[in-house]
């Protein structure tokens, strides 16, 4: 009934805001794919979607065993509303190997061609921490398809969670995406899905930066920016329909970050949760997801150059710190030098005070020698002359 009213209300809704309503509603990926197909159906004889035969849109889920290219399906890993992902197997017999293939089924003309687009788009991204590209095609119904390395591993949310990994360890993580993404930005290639579901550790340790389904250059034109985004995720210039950019990518970055360190997602138009973080780290996040592209960092590199200033106590460019700040700081990464320093002085100051409690204890000394000195002599004097006196009443 919820699918069917809700249904009821997209139909009467324009294509373009058709998919953001339904990323907004609270309902299962199995539900949001359903309602896609239904929408295609619909408009199947309107025009709507009409791709001059590049696509078919009206096509049934893979079975295991199901042959696209040169590759098998084993099942199915994931569902939404532009198609599936699968785990394949290879079939050509030429050697063994395990991948994740992303078969487009629900997608009108400029859809197909982004789709072929970021197939050539992959193709430049060869990064350790970067999901790889195998393979790519179309299918024998028309359906465009990628094979990309599979990873087998979970979440990097996940993973920090229940290894209960330091903030230390966290931000250490982070890098690597960020070094990952700097990667593809230096060879002009945005991703625009930038979250945590799409930051993996693998089962050996590896983290991998995944799904760039929605990659685009970075001199693209403005219509080519309303690609989907996530809510919550996404910049305010990405879900106005504006042009997209690095900052674009970096706003993904500050948000997939706040949620890394507190484990607490985003609620699309609500604040992001940063209390129980350091003030510098306040500071990097804010301007990462600032407003206006303009007031985000510039590059990836200027946003982990402000990390590394966090992790080894330097001041943070985000923040404009006062001189007692960055006073504390100064102490705080010197501390060791500040320390000897200390123990230098003290030692010092108390060489000093021996050397000068020697010399008092010196001067007093003398004082005292002076004083006998002086009382001998008087008493001497004073025999001697009470001598001369008795002498002289002998005589």
């Amino acid at each position: 009934a919820r699918i069917a009213d809700l249904y009821a209300e997209l139909v009467e809704l324009p294509k373009e805001d058709q998919h953001a309503r339904i990323d907004s509603e609270d309902i299962s990926a199995e539900d949001k794919a359903a309602l896609v197909r239904l929408l295609a159906e619909n408009s199947g004889n309107t025009g709507f979607l009409a791709t001059g035969g590049a696509i078919n849109n009206d096509l049934a889920l893979l079975e295991p065993g199901a042959v696209v290219g040169s590759w098998r399906v084993i099942d199915i890993i994931g569902q939404g509303g532009m198609g599936e992902v699968y785990r394949v197997e290879r079939a050509d017999g030429h050697y063994t190997q395990t991948a994740a293939l992303k078969r487009i089924t629900f997608a009108d003309e400029a859809a197909f061609e982004r789709f072929e687009r970021e197939r050539q788009i992959l193709a430049q991204l060869e990064h350790p921490n970067i999901g790889r590209l195998i393979d790519g095609g179309v299918d024998e119904k028309g359906a465009p398809y990628l094979v990309m390395e599979f990873i087998e591993g979970r979440l990097l949310t996940e993973h920090v969670k229940d290894r209960k990994l330091s903030q230390d360890d966290r931000l250490k993580a982070f890098l690597t995406v960020c070094a990952a993404l700097e990667h593809a930005h230096n060879r002009l290639v945005l991703h625009r899905d930038i979250k945590p579901s799409n930051m993996m550790v693998t089962t050996s340790g590896e983290i991998k930066l995944i799904d760039f389904g929605v990659a685009g250059l970075v001199d693209e034109g403005e219509d080519e920016d309303r690609a989907p985004y996530t809510p919550g995720y996404a910049a305010p210039e990405q879900m106005a329909g504006h042009a997209v950019s690095v900052q674009t990518d970096i706003y993904g970055l500050g948000v997939s970050l706040a949620e890394i360190l507190t484990g607490l997602p985003p609620v699309p138009g609500q604040p992001l949760k940063l209390s129980a973080l350091p003030a510098d780290l306040r500071a990097i996040i804010g301007k990462a997801t600032a407003r206006t592209p303009a007031e985000r960092y510039q590059s990836v590199e200027s946003l982990v150059g402000d990390i590394r200033n966090y992790q080894f106590h330097r001041p943070v460019g985000a923040r404009n710190g006062s001189i007692a700040y960055q006073s504390g700081l100064f102490l705080r990464r010197n501390y060791l030098v500040v320390g000897l320093f200390g123990v230098l002085v003290a030692g010092i100051a108390g060489t000093y005070w021996q050397y000068r409690k020697a010399e008092i204890e010196r001067d007093v000394a003398l004082a005292q020698h002076e004083r006998l000195i002086t009382m001998q002599s008087a008493t001497f004097l004073m025999f001697s002359q009470a001598g001369s006196k008795a002498d002289e009443q002998s005589a």
